[in-house]
């Protein structure tokens, strides 16, 4: 698709959302995995150490406001090839980001940290890690600048990601983490 769009002269969006999260109002995303795994860890307080370091970084958007952005993406988008990386840019680090979620369901956060890399050869029984989810973890900060300039020439904005993360997170323990039936 990449190679042929712009022989045949056809606008090509590619769009790459960070961890995706709830509805900014309602908090439902239907989706348990990644982020959600450490929520329920720290809920259930199982998560006695945070893999990563202070300034890993997994930014996150709401789902709506990425259903919002796909959907205005073919009226905005007329280059051969735009490529964009949505994500909410206030979204904290990784251990404020737990400390914050902790803090909200009144569970005590973490207080030690792990590298990533010491995760990875540890025991998933041990450690409770998704393999595939520590990828997603690093220090990395993502070009958003096209992102930003459709969000903006949509009248696109991002609710406050500590309410969106709020709101997903009482959603999550509500559905008991896509545990309870019908969830």
């Amino acid at each position: 698709m990449r190679a042929l769009a712009p022989q045949l002269g056809l606008p090509l969006s590619v769009v790459s959302p960070s961890a995706v999260v709830g509805h900014s109002t309602t908090g439902e995303a239907g989706q348990y995995l990644g982020l959600a795994t450490l929520v329920d860890q720290l809920h259930r307080g199982r998560l006695p150490a945070l893999p990563g370091s202070r300034r890993t970084f997994v930014p996150v958007v709401a789902v709506d406001h990425l259903a919002r952005f796909l959907a205005a993406t073919p009226e905005h988008d007329s280059e051969p090839l735009t490529r964009h990386t949505v994500l909410d840019p206030t979204t904290p680090e990784l251990p404020e980001l737990i400390g914050l979620l902790a803090a909200h369901l009144g569970v005590r956060p973490p207080r030690l940290r792990i590298p990533v890399g010491l995760v990875r050869r540890l025991p998933q029984a041990l450690t409770g890690a998704d393999p595939e989810t520590l990828s997603f973890l690093s220090e990395e900060r993502y070009d958003t600048a096209s992102a930003d300039r459709l969000a903006r020439a949509a009248g696109l904005a991002q609710a406050p990601v500590a309410d969106v993360l709020r709101r997903w997170a009482d959603r999550l323990v509500a559905e008991d983490f896509g545990r309870r039936a019908g969830a």
